[in-house]
């Protein structure tokens, strides 16, 4: 079956038995990882979320993954873009975009195109990542080291400037060992003031 579906997810037309819904149309994306309905990304972006949790006329639309290994695309305005499980690649395209991470366990995500210069932040959950993190507030200078191992018992995030490698570490050089949550592909310079901490 073949579908014609607007930007809005309805369909319009088909060469086969039936059409199908938004819904539908949605589960057919995911499961097939086909852009379907034209509008240059995987799954549904969900605009609903985003008026739900709008504090502006101008907050970010997330964009949702599954459980699976997903591929999560960004428009040219400023997005959330939530991977969750599995070992996303994640492109947040033009605008300030929030690549959200909610445990520590998600699995290893690669951030395509990743820029400070542009607003791009990197946010993560303080009840998922423990640690000591507090919410609302960027992580400080002493919980982010550059390099590749915890020097102190302060550092949470350790920056991988060859790799691009970004690790959590609960207790810094204390018994916990680091876990690597993402991968910055293009290997840019980031900062303690580039990462976030949620609720």
């Amino acid at each position: 079956h073949l579908w014609s579906l607007d930007s809005n997810w309805n369909w319009q037309s088909s060469t086969g038995w039936w059409g199908l819904n938004s819904s539908e149309a949605f589960t057919q994306e995911t499961n097939f990882q086909q852009d379907f309905n034209g509008d240059n990304q995987i799954g549904n972006p969900l605009p609903n979320i985003a008026s739900s949790l709008a504090v502006s006329a101008n907050v970010p639309e997330p964009i949702i993954g599954s459980s699976n290994d997903d591929i999560l695309t960004g428009t040219l305005d400023n997005n959330i873009l939530i991977g969750g499980l599995g070992k996303d690649t994640i492109t947040g395209g033009a605008g300030s975009d929030q690549f959200t991470f909610n445990n520590r366990n998600e699995g290893i995500d690669t951030i395509t195109d990743f820029l400070s210069s542009q607003g791009d932040k990197i946010a993560l959950s303080a009840a998922g990542f423990g640690g000591g993190l507090a919410a609302g507030v960027s992580i400080t200078a002493a919980q982010f080291v550059l390099g590749t191992t915890a020097l102190n018992a302060s550092n949470r995030l350790i920056y991988n400037t060859i790799t691009g490698g970004l690790f959590f570490d609960g207790d810094g050089t204390d018994t916990l060992a680091a876990i690597q949550i993402a991968t910055l592909s293009s290997k840019p310079s980031i900062s303690a003031s580039d990462i976030f901490v949620l609720v």
